[in-house]
């Protein structure tokens, strides 16, 4: 279960390289990134790279950054001299992203380790409109939600699996649950590619500007990704 929760973290955090957009070079203090933010770090266990949960507990700016030394089964990860680590955390709907690396760690019973201070932030913008993974039942006119779904998800648009395929430009809406118990009724939307096989097509569609009805899906989006941010602890 544990295993099955950070598989799903790990595709929410690798975003594609064509929703990043490096920031501007400044102090990491500029940034504002407060102390307490939890931090999702790529590392190296048994020849496996896994994604774990920190903390951020403080930092001196241009120099370290203090974090809480995550554990995997109970016990402490064991780093090893100046390894250098990828660093993802989701603030104000965005994901950035930096590379380090250890300077110390301290055991027990403090458990912190000190990174260097990153020259280097990506952010992955939620508003950009990464595809999640998702399998949601909808319902259409003249469509069957036994066999239509909603196969991903993001704030713009996305990807249906249907018993036919309409045309390109095809306006139509759609009606779903979201797995948070929010309902999406009659969002328009409009076909902009399909592939079509013997037993299904499987239709990319466009959102068609309906604020309130974009909302309520980027806000389980993102409830998703914090969700997800608990995978991490033994």
């Amino acid at each position: 279960m544990q295993s099955d929760k950070t598989d799903k973290l790990g595709r929410l955090l690798d975003i594609s390289s064509r929703s990043t957009r490096v920031l501007p070079q400044s102090s990491f203090q500029d940034h504002s990134v407060p102390v307490g933010t939890e931090f999702f770090i790529d590392v190296k266990v048994a020849g496996k790279v896994v994604k774990v949960k920190t903390q951020l507990i403080g930092y001196l700016d241009g120099q370290y950054l203090i974090v809480t030394t995550p554990k995997i089964n109970g016990q402490n990860i064991r780093y090893g001299d100046h390894q250098t680590l990828v660093v993802r955390y989701l603030m104000h709907g965005s994901i950035y992203g930096f590379q380090t690396s250890v300077l110390r760690v301290l055991g027990p019973p403090f458990s912190l380790t000190f990174l260097k201070c990153p020259d280097r932030i990506e952010e992955f913008s939620l508003r950009r409109a990464p595809r999640i993974q998702v399998m949601i039942p909808f319902e259409r006119e003249g469509g069957d939600p036994e066999k239509e779904w909603i196969t991903n998800l993001s704030e713009g648009g996305a990807l249906l699996q249907m018993g036919s395929a309409p045309d390109l430009g095809d306006e139509f809406t759609i009606s779903f649950n979201l797995p948070n118990g929010q309902q999406v009724k009659d969002l328009l939307v409009t076909t902009k590619r399909a592939e079509i096989s013997t037993e299904r097509a499987m239709v990319g569609v466009a959102f068609v500007s309906q604020p309130e009805k974009k909302q309520v899906i980027l806000d389980y989006l993102q409830m998703l990704v914090n969700s997800m941010g608990d995978s991490s602890q033994p």
